[in-house]
């Protein structure tokens, strides 16, 4: 266990859970707004459809940014050492 892991576990976390909260607003949100005004029902249906690739990529970049970030971590340990 090392610098490595340690980063790029609490990297992955915190992606996941912003992903997880961002998601769980943008359906709150639609909720509310189809309660609000049901006639938008199929018009926000249609858009988180057509959200869900776009945010499935977005989430595997945070993923591999963090993957990026803790090989840089790394990196730079071992030029202190």
């Amino acid at each position: 266990w090392n610098e490595f892991w340690e980063r790029l576990l609490v990297d992955v976390v915190a992606v996941l859970v912003m992903a997880f909260l961002l998601q769980g607003l943008w359906f709150f949100g639609v909720d509310l707004l189809e309660r609000m005004n049901p006639s938008l029902e199929s018009g926000l249906v249609r858009t988180s459809a057509r959200l869900g690739i776009p945010w499935l990529l977005a989430i595997l970049f945070g993923i591999g940014w963090s993957a990026w970030r803790a090989w840089g971590t790394t990196e730079e340990t071992r030029f202190r050492r």
